[in-house]
């Protein structure tokens, strides 16, 4: 339907790679700074990640997934978003979860699992 749907793309990853600082308080905002070219090249914008606002807790699982390369900034601001997520809201992806562990080569991944099983009896079982 939009012809230019990717230069708009694009374009929009170039003002966020800019200055994210001013887009980090948009949710939105971080799939046009976690780029697979900014990601690949370790760009410094990607800092930004230690102060941006928390995403769904779905998104934050698909950084673990073989989409992105492994990052540890990109892993780091997963698990943050991870743990701060209600424990009622995680039982829901206890797959995608499971599945994430395979690609997390930090370990991240296992660490949230553990400390949430901890917390939780339910999602200990």
């Amino acid at each position: 339907r939009f012809r230019n749907a990717d230069v708009l793309k694009k374009f929009a990853s170039v003002l966020v790679t800019a200055d994210p600082f001013s887009v980090s308080n948009l949710k939105e905002a971080l799939l046009y700074l976690v780029t697979e070219k900014n990601v690949s090249e370790d760009s410094p914008s990607l800092t930004h990640l230690l102060c941006w606002c928390a995403v769904p807790f779905v998104l934050a699982l698909s950084f673990f997934s073989t989409r992105h390369h492994p990052h540890p900034l990109l892993s780091y601001y997963a698990q943050r978003v991870l743990k701060n997520c209600q424990l009622e809201e995680v039982l829901f992806y206890i797959p995608q979860l499971v599945q994430a562990v395979r690609y997390d080569t930090m370990g991240f991944v296992t660490e949230y699992i553990v400390s949430a099983a901890a917390k939780s009896q339910l999602l200990a079982h």
